[in-house]
């Protein structure tokens, strides 16, 4: 089945068969079924069930046979015993679509009947939403397939936004508070267990729905990171913005995500990385959701990060400057000609600095905000406008015709923070197309993530990864080699010849046996040298003492290998032999690393190293294969990066070399994927004269 065939079975099916109607409207088995009739659902509605003539006024029948007739989307309303025999009931009356609400699945950890549903679903070809789901609503069409009371007695706000969430309670709550707040809904899916139809089918699905103009989602585990990522990047070709929620940060989080979903977390970080790349705006909670889809789908979409308040209040002004930075803006620059024409719309005793302070004064003359609306559209520095205003003795409604005016000529986004009163200016900018929010936080952090969705948009996808096959090829025979001899990890020689075919230097060195061929490899190499033990029986050589540093002499060369030697073999290590290195020249030392996430597949990492690994966490994570300008970034995301640059007279490291270098470390972890576990390059030295690799440990799959 295609996106668009799973489309039109979620939001447009032509007939819903309900099985285990009943015929209480209160009932969870009746509350489809009355779902679909308050809304008006105009195709055909087939009650199922052996015990009933009639249910709600509509006929009941004892089997989906019985009924006769195609049947596009079937509700199961049935307990998990049943769900099989129900589930192939339908898929032989042809239905495209199966939504169980039954729990009692693989979130109890018994995932054996959870299984045999998958298999069903691939055999048949008809899919399956849930187990362990509240279901699927299409707003505009009347197509509610599901129990959630949160629409009951309300007449929904139709508009563009498809909220897709793996917890039926999240997304009902989120559903419900969107439509009080105004916010327009196209659809909402509850994925559930995710048996068969996931949250990255749902999104991809949805997305291609040219009445869809935003989506919302929340996850607590995937099982198909890259699937999510695919729909994330076709919805950004689409410019359909996609914000997320994604629990399980915490250690406690993720382990109540494990036993709520049995689905892998994976690393938090990781998902940071991986939705940025993919232009995914991650959000907090259910509020920020919300608060996302109205700015989001307000019309306007932002061409940078300068930003220019226009606050009634000179502090609270000064408060939404302060939480700019936070949110991923910068305050706009103004020139001394165009504050000169901000000046002629303030008054006198206010200020025409960036944050603009129109004073109280707007009480009596809303017009100041017109003028300064005005002023501030036209300033080729600002590409979003925040406007604060507050509780007034008067004149709210002309400020909010000042506002909407503004909004209806410009292409720049504005938003509206709107402290006190009865909330009818909130409502009405609302009703206008304006975002506009009860706190200037609020109303900051949902501009900043419209200024997300713009950076995200033109990052875009870089040129695809090509592998090289020879490179491959030889990096995969050192690795074969290894395992061949039943090893799980190359020893540091061997990882370094094979970080080497992707571009990533090592430094001068020579393996030895003994430590008098130590003390000559020395000597060839020039002093001072490093000793180290050469095993691939110990991953962690300095904790054995395994590394002798700043060697001067053919003396100090032969003392040192036989200590390094004697304390391996105290350790139990059988492969003992030795590697001379010659010292390396000043430099910043970084920790580089790849893994294969269990979500997202390879990662590279970056970061400061030496003591600052466990001191400051300073790292940066992203999705391997990366290009030299996307580590580029990594770098320059670091705490630490001013030290690359040179600091106390020290001279600046090549960073172009360490981005090649991370490039190179990222697409031996994407080439090698299914063979490597884990690569720790510790410490990566970043000179002024390039970076080289002083130690390395390949850890295989």
């Amino acid at each position: 089945m295609t996106a668009v065939d799973l489309l039109t079975a979620l939001t447009a099916p032509r007939s819903i068969a309900v099985i285990g109607a009943s015929a209480d409207p209160a009932k969870l088995s009746g509350r489809p079924v009355a779902g679909l009739i308050e809304s008006g659902y105009a195709g055909r509605i087939v009650c199922v069930n052996p015990a009933r003539d009639e249910v709600q006024g509509l006929p009941c029948h004892p089997s989906l046979a019985a009924a006769g007739g195609p049947i596009d989307l079937a509700v199961l309303t049935v307990p998990a015993p049943r769900v099989m025999a129900a589930l192939e009931e339908c898929a032989e009356a042809g239905a495209a679509l199966a939504v169980v609400f039954a729990s009692g699945f693989a979130e109890t950890g018994e995932t054996g009947l959870q299984d045999e549903m998958t298999a069903l679903a691939d055999r048949t070809g008809m899919r399956i939403l849930g187990p362990n789901c509240i279901g699927a609503m299409a707003l505009k069409n009347g197509v509610v397939a599901s129990f959630s009371r949160a629409l009951h007695g309300l007449e929904p706000v139709l508009g563009p936004v498809a909220l897709i969430s793996q917890s039926g309670a999240f997304g009902a709550c989120v559903l419900s508070a969107a439509q009080h707040a105004g916010v327009g809904l196209h659809s909402f899916v509850n994925t559930g267990n995710e048996a068969d139809v996931s949250v990255a089918e749902a999104m991809a699905a949805l997305a291609e729905d040219p009445e869809v103009g935003a989506l919302l989602v929340y996850t607590e585990g995937l099982a198909d990171g890259p699937g999510l990522l695919r729909a994330a990047r076709r919805a950004r070709e689409l410019d359909k913005p996609v914000v997320a929620v994604k629990v399980g940060r915490s250690a406690a989080g993720a382990r109540a995500v494990a036993s709520h979903t049995g689905a892998l977390t994976g690393a938090d970080a990781v998902y940071d990385a991986a939705f940025a790349e993919a232009g995914i705006v991650r959000v907090d909670g259910m509020g920020d959701l919300v608060d996302a889809a109205r700015i989001l789908t307000a019309g306007r979409r932002a061409a940078g990060d300068g930003l220019t308040v226009l606050s009634m209040s000179g502090g609270v002004g000064i408060l939404m400057a302060d939480l700019a930075a936070g949110h991923g803006m910068r305050l706009a620059d103004w020139d001394d000609a165009w504050q000169a024409r901000m000046a002629e719309a303030v008054p006198p005793y206010g200020s025409p600095v960036n944050p603009v302070d129109l004073t109280a004064q707007l009480n009596t003359e809303p017009e100041i905000l017109t003028r300064a609306l005005e002023v501030a559209c036209a300033h080729p520095g600002t590409d979003v406008i925040a406007v604060y205003l507050g509780v007034l003795a008067g004149g709210s409604e002309a400020l909010v015709d000042a506002v909407a005016a503004a909004a209806g000529v410009t292409g720049k986004p504005i938003v509206v923070a709107w402290t006190g009163g009865d909330g009818t200016p909130l409502r009405r900018l609302t009703a206008l197309g304006v975002p506009a929010y009860d706190d200037a936080n609020r109303a900051m952090r949902a501009l900043g993530m419209l200024v997300r969705h713009a950076s995200h948009r033109e990052a875009g996808a870089g040129a695809a990864y090509v592998p090289d096959t020879a490179r491959r090829a030889a990096a995969l025979e050192i690795v074969q080699r290894a395992r061949g001899k039943g090893r799980r990890q190359l020893d540091e020689a061997e990882s370094k010849r094979l970080l080497a075919l992707y571009g990533v230097e090592g430094i001068p060195e020579r393996a030895a046996d003994t430590p008098e061929e130590a003390a000559a490899a020395a000597a060839g190499l020039g002093f001072p040298v490093a000793v180290k033990l050469l095993s691939a029986d110990v991953a962690h050589k300095s904790e054995l003492g395994g590394v002798r540093l700043g060697l001067t002499g053919p003396g100090e060369v032969r003392e040192a290998a036989a200590e390094v030697m004697a304390a391996a073999r105290a350790a139990g290590a059988r492969d003992v032999r030795l590697l001379v290195q010659r010292m390396a020249g000043p430099g910043v030392e970084l920790i580089a690393g790849a893994r294969v996430d269990p979500v997202f597949g390879p990662v590279v990492l970056a970061g400061l190293g030496g003591i600052f690994v466990e001191v400051l966490a300073d790292s940066a994570l992203a999705l391997a294969p990366a290009g030299p300008a996307r580590t580029r970034e990594l770098i320059g995301s670091l705490r630490g990066a001013a030290l690359l640059r040179g600091v106390r007279g020290r001279p600046a490291a090549d960073e172009a070399a360490v981005a090649t270098a991370l490039s190179g470390l990222s697409e031996l972890a994407a080439d090698l994927a299914g063979e490597i576990a884990e690569i720790d390059v510790n410490p990566l030295l970043a000179g002024p004269d390039g970076a080289v690799a002083l130690d390395a440990l390949v850890m295989l799959g």
